[in-house]
């Protein structure tokens, strides 16, 4: 609930320029949360289970407590719109701006698919480890993705000159060809492997810092709380409905690596549906006057 407001307290803040590495260091700080969750789960559960709902709580308390004191809505003399739904009409439409914009939610389904592809990696990638022993090695999945998200958010500002959408294009589709790799090739060096992980990991939800300022650049200053909300709702939506039926596939197949082929086409779906939220450029093309008989 958290992260919808926290999206519009960095937009107030960058407005212009840098404003994918503001989300990165912020989609950073959320993957490296996943490196914390991993640690923990695995020293934890050997011990008593009931610390995972027990020790996390205070690292929570202790962020509460930071951001209450250091964090301001906005930078000092910044124009504070107050309006309610009654003196500003604009109020009342922002659901039709929102559900009107088919690229907006071209987009929501591009990062649902991404959110299904990383989540079905953070779930399951310990079991296929587990068999083999080497389940600290999907440690560096998380470490990977905390790494991929500052780097793409400094990528689509500076390579990619803040076009956020081929910026994910890309890093979604070498998510998926790094998941056919890893299922493809027979890799017996504990190090190649831990480097496709990590690789994985930063392609899978790196991509993820260049969704959030999408809501910002597509929708206006306006609809940028309910925007990153509805993104947000369908990411959560998608890999909620993701995992079961993984799971249900692991079942059926007996097989933990089938996660990597249907990774990579999760991955490869999140590539082509943000390419239908590209704007059409305008023909170039010339009209070639007929002359007059």
């Amino acid at each position: 609930m958290a992260w919808a407001p926290g999206s519009r307290i960095i937009a107030n803040w960058w407005h212009n320029g840098n404003r994918g590495l503001a989300y990165g260091l912020y989609t950073m700080s959320a993957g490296l949360s996943s490196v914390v969750t991993y640690l923990f789960s695995i020293l934890l559960v050997e011990s008593d289970w009931r610390n995972l709902f027990r020790i996390p709580v205070l690292f929570l308390a202790v962020a509460v407590v930071i951001f209450f004191i250091f964090v301001r809505n906005a930078p000092a003399g910044a124009s504070r719109q107050e309006s309610t739904a009654e003196d500003n009409p604009l109020m009342k439409e922002t659901w039709t701006v929102i559900t009107g914009n088919y690229r907006f939610l071209a987009v929501c389904l591009a990062l649902g698919f991404q959110s299904m592809a990383r989540y079905a990696l953070i779930f399951w990638l310990p079991l296929y480890f587990l068999q083999s022993g080497a389940v600290w090695t999907s440690l560096l999945l998380p470490i990977g993705m905390a790494a991929g998200a500052i780097s793409f958010g400094v990528i689509s500002d500076k390579l990619f000159r803040q076009n956020r959408m081929l910026s994910i294009f890309s890093g979604m589709t070498a998510c998926a060809i790094l998941a056919m790799l890893i299922y493809l090739i027979d890799i017996q060096s504990g190090l190649v492997t831990g480097m496709l992980i990590f690789c994985a990991g930063f392609f899978a939800y790196g991509p993820q810092a260049n969704f959030w300022p999408l809501a910002q650049e597509m929708l206006g200053q306006r609809y940028v709380g309910t925007g990153t909300g509805v993104m947000n709702m369908s990411a959560y939506i998608f890999a909620a409905i993701g995992e079961p039926l993984l799971g249900k596939l692991i079942d059926i197949t007996g097989n933990k690596a089938v996660i990597f082929p249907t990774v990579a086409i999760i991955a490869l779906f999140s590539a082509l549906t943000i390419l239908c939220a590209m704007p059409r450029r305008p023909s170039t093309g010339k009209t070639i006057p007929i002359p007059a008989l």
